[in-house]
Order: structure tokens, then C-alpha cells, then sequence
């Protein structure tokens, strides 16, 4: 484009819409000579002018429009361009005027016109076609009439969650269930906690697969992760047409107390119940829309080919794969290894699957700050916290992450896999690993990967170069497959669910069963000796860190230990320095000791030699430990225990709370709650 001469740079008037002008030009072009138009439609009572008012600011829009077209189109270097005609009122839109111009000293006007002139005066033109609008004051233009009311009206719009329409044929409820016939194809999504049975024909969840002869399954479904999306799938006939067929669920309130976490913590108050103020007295409710943001479930259609390709050489194959699952963080591993644990479990292939669980931060089965293998003979339906059970091998690694301690991290690893190839070798093994793949995480990665020797590395989201290059030629398959797609997002960061996961693990009472009723500082603790010929616990040891001996007890007090047991030929005795708490300094080897819990140190009794816990761990499996001669270390790492938890009253007494102290204030305050931080390095201080 060519630049513009100091003479030429005028700001052009501001333009009005093309639907304003398209008013304009029909207003126009219906009004009599002479005559003034008459607005578009009645104007607003606050905004009303009169007819003569507006005659005389139409001409006055119009001087300025022709004042403007004579200013820039004088005084350029193809001689001086005069308007022959001025706008009459009556003459408002380009279709009803006639602006003529001549270039000075051409009779013509345009005979001897140079090119540059011509591209001027054609611009000019053209802007005079485009700017030759008004709007009548007091009159609103369609497009802000639009926009108005819009703006006026605007509500949320519902999302269709549920492609199934309940209508009588096909939907029944009673004051505990409700039965759902869903055609080919068709989804529900519910949330909550409920129990699936499926009476007739088969459905897909999670990527289970459930039919009329599978049994009753439990489904955990809170808005703290994605939903799970409930699909009546189609069948193939042997010659290869389709038969569709459809399927009839009922569904049953499942009440547990993990329902009653809200009660606890008010961060997590809501998770079970769908996005509105009516709800029932069932413990589950179907969502078909919504207005919120709901997570729900969706398997990438990338992912379906690797896993048709995962699941025939798992049951096919000469020998069992091993599938390391790796990418960046919230991509979506932990959702593609359930997903994936699900359909091998029930196509009827496998009886069962290894899973070696090495992300510390967001474990599967075990909580926060541990990694450990487990055997799986059923389908994984719900999220981590709602499924905790004692693997078969668990080493606490003590932090949320292997920076800390590496090397801790991947002899523990190494420990683990050796168990997988002692006792389960002819099992699938599924590795869900952590989402650190840079620096420090792809150095742990690339030893994790020659340890393990997997047969296929699956990676989500992007960066896969990094990790492909770590993989030596012709020794595993490499799958780049897109992060999940999850419609919507939650809420909860990884320091939410984390929270959640521990206090899920500390109120557990038996097998599915849950109590919320009252925080741990009123649960009445054990009383764990540490001296003496029946001591309980051989000694305490603190990870990653020294602390002086007069310190011990402030360190451990509060806090989330692991429980480990050794051994006692492994054993590498205590020290107990100046202090009756006996301390191992030195970090027990992974290969000789396992964690078999956790346990929250309520207070240390020096005096009287005792040590009161809190800890989920069965009184018969303590006792079990004690006649096989096993020696107990209580580990501690940097493991959080939730606020709500220690500040929460626990009833009874003079409302003192442990670890937590209570500061008088000053100029008109009240008292001040501080919850004590114990001893920490310096660079965490």
C-alpha cells in the first residue's frame, strides 16, 4: 500500500455497521423528495426527538460528510479535486446521490488524470461509498438491538451430557433405583455412588465391559475427576454386518460414608451430587444436562487402535508384554492404564494383571509418597481414593516426588520389578509412571526404562522426542498417542487430591466402608511401647535429613510415617543417643525391608516409653508381624496431613488440639491459630 502525504493523513470518521447502513439506504430510498424520513421504527420514549430535529441534524451529518470528502481530496499532487455537489437531506445515501469531481485545468476531469490520481480517487470513492451513512439519534441499529438484548437475556446454556432422552418406555425410578433401557449407542452419565447391574443385552464403562451374566459392580463417580460415560455398544455378526442391539441397566444407591468426606473437609463438600440445588435420597443422580462445567470420560479415538493392538498381543502373544506408560503431567496415564486394565480384565483373556505403580504424587492404589506392585483380578471403576488396598510389595519413598532421594527411588523400583519376575512373570505388567520427563525426571526415566525392559513405551501429550531417543533400536515398540480429551475441567489441583487420597486411607474402616464422623485428633490412638522387652516399635528413622537428638521428638510428632518392617537378621540396630526414642540413622535397603502401612504420630511419651498412633493397620496383622520376628521402623518423610485434621476439635477436654498453638492477640484481635510446622531444611524454611 502505498504511504499517505502529511496532506492525505486525515482520520477517516468512524464507520458505521453494514446493517446500519442497509437501514439507512432503504430509509432513504422510500421517503418523497424534500420529505423527512421517517425512523425505522418508534424510538425509545427516553431517547424521542422530533421530526424537525431530526431533518436538521441529517443535514448537518451530511455538511460534514461533503466537508470531508473536499478536504481530502484537495490539495494532492494531481491538482486541486473539488466537489461539484453537495448532499441534500433528501439525497442521504449513495444510491440517491450524485458526487461528481474534476481535476483542475482537465474539462474532463479525468482525461488527463495520472495513475496515481486515478487510485487516489477511486480510494476516495470508495471510502465516500462506505462513510455516506447516518443514524438518526435515538434510533437503535438491528445489530446493537442484537447485541442488547442478548446481554439482557443472557443465561447459561445447557450441555447435553446424556445422549439418552428417559421418556415412559424406557425409564423407570423408584425411591432407591431407577432402570435405564439405552439404544445402540446411547450414553448416560451419573454421578455419584451406585451399584450397575446389567439384566439384559451389555454395556461399556470405563472401558470395562459388563453384560447380563457379568457381577454386580460398585461405580465411584465424584466431580473431582472425569465421569465415567455409561454406552450401550453395537455387536458384529460373524459375516461381518452389523447387529445393534440394545441394553437394560438398573442402578442401585450404594450408601458409604465416603460420601460424608464434605462433612470433614468442605473442600470436597458436593463431589457426589450432581450440579444442582434438588436432590433425593438416592446416593447417585443421573446428569442429561447441565449448565456447570461436568468432566466426563472420553477415550481418544487414537487410543482405541492401540488398545485393540495392546489387548490381541496380551492374549495372543508367545509371552506376556510389559507396557510402560509415560508423557507429561495431567496427560492422561493413569486414565489410559485403567482404561486399558479394564478391557483386558474383562474380555475374558487374562485372569489377571501386574501393576507396578511408581508415580509417588498421584499414586493408584497405595497413598501419596509410595509406590508399590499389585495384583488386579477385577475392573478399576472409580478414582484412586476410593480403591486403597495393601498391594503385594510397597516401599514408602516418604515425599511426593523422587527428587528428594533418587536414588532411594529407583532401588525401590528395581526391588519391585524383581518381585514382578520372581512371582508373577507369566502376568501383563502395566508401568504407570510419574509426569517429570525433563532434567532430572528423563535421567530417572532412561533407568527406569533399561530396568524394566519393556516390550511397548506408550507416551501422552507432547515431547515425545525426548523420551523416543532414550529407546535403543528394535528393542520395544514406541506409541505417541494425544493427551486425554476430558470435557470440562476440575476444580482440584494435584494438592487437593492428594489431601483427599490420605484422609480416604485414615478413615477407612474394613472393605468399602468409610467413616467421616469425627477428624483424627478424636480418634482414640494406640498406645505403641518403644522400650522394653515388648516394645512395638524398634526405632524411628527420618528421611533426607539430620536432626539433633534433643530435636527428635518435636520431628516426629505430628507427622505421617511409614510403617516398614525387616527382618531382624537385617535389622541394623538403633542409636538412641541422649534420648529414649530409639533412632535408625541409617536408611533401611529396599531389597530387605517393605512398607506395610502408615501412621500418623499423635504424641511421643518419654517418660513412660510410649508412642500414641493412629494407623489403619489391623491389630491381627501387627500381631502376625510380632510372631515371625519381624522388627518395626517407623519411616518419616515430608508427607502432609490435612489442616482440617488437626484443627477441628476433637471433643471432650478444654478444646486443646494437638500440633496445633494458640497465640493471644494484640490490638483488639483475637486469639490466633498457628498449626506448627515441624523441623524442615533450610531451603524449605
Amino acid at each position: 500500500m502505498p504511504k499517505r502525504t502529511r496532506e492525505e493523513a486525515v482520520k477517516p470518521a468512524p464507520r458505521l455497521s453494514a446493517v446500519a447502513q442497509r437501514r439507512l439506504r432503504a430509509a432513504a430510498a422510500a421517503a418523497p423528495p424534500h420529505a423527512t424520513p421517517e425512523p425505522a421504527r418508534k424510538p425509545k420514549p427516553e431517547k424521542s426527538v422530533s421530526n424537525e430535529e431530526l431533518a436538521q441534524k441529517r443535514a448537518e451529518i451530511e455538511g460534514k460528510i461533503a466537508g470531508r470528502v473536499r478536504v481530502l481530496q484537495g490539495g494532492g499532487p494531481a491538482g486541486v479535486v473539488e466537489a461539484t455537489e453537495e448532499l441534500s437531506p433528501a439525497r442521504a445515501s449513495p444510491e440517491g446521490s450524485s458526487v461528481t469531481v474534476a481535476a483542475a485545468g482537465s474539462p474532463s476531469g479525468r482525461g488527463e488524470e495520472s495513475a496515481l490520481a486515478r487510485i487516489k480517487r477511486q480510494r476516495q470513492e470508495k471510502r465516500l461509498d462506505e462513510d455516506v451513512e447516518m443514524l438518526s439519534p435515538g434510533e437503535e441499529s438491528e445489530e446493537d438491538d442484537v447485541m442488547g438484548t442478548t446481554a439482557e437475556s443472557a443465561a447459561p446454556v445447557p450441555s447435553q451430557f446424556s445422549s439418552f432422552v428417559p421418556t415412559d418406555e424406557n425409564y423407570n425410578a423408584t425411591n432407591s433405583s431407577m432402570t435405564f433401557r439405552l439404544q445402540p449407542g446411547e450414553t448416560l452419565v451419573l454421578v455419584g455412588i451406585y451399584e450397575i447391574a446389567v439384566t439384559k443385552g451389555s454395556i461399556t464403562i470405563s472401558g470395562a465391559k459388563l453384560s447380563d451374566s457379568s457381577p454386580k459392580q460398585t461405580i465411584y463417580a465424584p466431580t473431582t475427576h472425569a465421569l465415567p460415560v455409561i454406552e450401550a455398544p453395537s455387536k458384529r455378526r460373524r459375516d461381518g454386518s452389523e447387529k445393534y442391539l440394545g441394553a437394560e441397566i438398573r442402578i442401585t444407591s450404594h450408601h458409604s460414608g465416603l460420601a460424608d468426606i464434605g462433612k470433614l473437609c468442605p473442600t470436597f463438600n458436593g463431589v457426589w451430587k450432581r450440579p444442582s440445588k434438588d436432590h433425593d435420597s438416592r446416593s447417585f443422580s443421573p446428569i442429561y444436562s447441565s449448565t456447570v462445567n461436568v468432566p466426563t470420560l472420553t477415550i481418544p479415538s487414537a487410543w482405541k487402535t492401540t488398545l485393540s493392538s495392546l489387548l490381541t498381543r496380551c492374549t495372543d502373544g508367545p509371552r506376556p508384554p510389559t507396557i510402560l506408560l509415560t508423557g507429561s503431567k495431567s496427560a492422561g496415564k493413569s486414565t489410559f492404564s485403567r482404561i486399558f486394565s479394564n478391557t483386558l480384565l474383562t474380555s475374558g483373556g487374562v485372569e489377571g494383571i501386574a501393576y507396578l505403580d511408581i508415580d509417588p504424587g498421584q499414586p493408584e492404589f497405595t497413598p501419596p509418597g509410595s509406590i508399590s506392585l499389585s495384583i488386579l483380578n477385577s475392573p478399576i471403576l472409580g478414582p484412586p481414593f476410593t480403591h486403597t488396598h495393601i498391594p503385594v510389595r510397597w516401599h514408602h519413598i516418604g515425599y511426593t516426588s523422587p527428587r528428594e532421594d533418587p536414588g532411594h527411588y529407583i532401588n525401590s523400583i528395581i526391588d519391585l520389578l524383581s518381585a514382578y519376575r520372581q512371582q508373577y512373570a507369566s502376568t501383563p505388567l502395566i508401568i504407570n509412571t510419574m509426569g517429570w520427563t525433563k532434567g532430572l525426571g528423563l535421567e530417572l526415566l532412561q533407568d527406569i526404562l533399561v530396568h524394566s525392559q519393556a516390550s511397548d513405551i506408550i507416551f501422552l501429550g507432547n515431547g515425545a522426542q525426548s523420551v523416543s531417543e532414550l529407546v535403543p533400536p528394535n528393542t520395544a515398540t514406541f506409541h505417541e498417542l494425544p493427551s486425554a480429551a476430558v470435557a470440562g475441567a476440575t476444580r482440584f489441583t494435584p494438592a487437593d487430591l492428594r489431601t483427599l487420597h490420605t484422609m480416604s486411607y485414615f478413615h477407612r474402616q474394613g472393605l468399602g466402608d468409610w467413616n467421616f464422623s469425627t477428624p483424627l485428633t478424636a480418634i482414640a490412638p494406640w498406645m505403641v511401647p518403644f522400650t522394653g522387652p515388648n516394645r512395638g516399635v524398634d526405632a524411628v528413622h527420618i528421611m533426607g535429613e539430620f536432626i539433633a537428638p534433643s530435636e527428635i521428638v518435636t520431628a516426629v510428632e505430628g507427622t505421617i510415617v511409614g510403617i516398614v518392617v525387616v527382618a531382624e537378621h537385617n535389622f541394623p540396630g538403633s542409636s538412641s543417643s541422649d534420648v529414649a526414642l530409639p533412632v535408625l540413622t541409617a536408611p533401611l535397603a529396599p531389597d530387605v525391608a517393605e512398607c506395610r502401612g502408615l501412621a500418623i504420630i499423635r504424641a511421643v511419651d518419654s517418660e513412660q516409653g510410649l508412642l500414641q498412633m493412629v494407623s489403619t493397620v489391623a491389630q491381627e496383622e501387627v500381631e502376625r508381624w510380632d510372631k515371625e520376628g519381624l522388627k518395626v521402623v517407623l519411616v518419616r518423610g515430608r508427607l502432609e496431613l490435612s489442616p482440617w485434621e488437626m484443627i477441628v476439635p476433637g471433643g471432650g477436654g478444654n478444646g486443646e488440639i494437638p500440633w496445633v498453638s494458640t497465640v493471644l492477640g494484640t490490638k483488639g484481635r483475637g486469639a490466633v491459630w498457628r498449626v506448627r510446622r515441624n523441623v524442615m531444611r533450610r531451603g524449605q524454611q
